[in-house]
């Protein structure tokens, strides 16, 4: 059986990396919220790469549909502060 075509993790990875630089780049006011809706593969894959780590074990952590997952950027680095949290 092959798999459909669509992205592959390195693709989605590189366009979320070019999304963090032009759209999450440390902004003016250090108070300001960036809210992104997405699907659970961009989720998992901003987990590991906004952090600087490898894609093992993608799809391993659980985030349930219509979670909320929050990420926050402190001296230019991503840290997880919360993962699939119901609204």
């Amino acid at each position: 059986m092959s798999r459909p075509p669509g992205e592959s993790l390195a693709d989605v990875a590189a366009r979320l990396l070019d999304f963090a630089q032009t759209c999450l780049a440390d902004p003016v006011h250090p108070e300001t919220e960036v809210v992104v809706f997405t699907h659970v593969g961009v989720i998992q894959t901003a987990l590991r790469v906004l952090r600087g780590e490898a894609m093992n074990g993608f799809g391993r952590t659980q985030i349930d549909f219509g979670s909320i997952s929050t990420l926050a950027r402190r001296d230019g680095r991503f840290e997880i502060e919360s993962i699939g949290v119901a609204p």
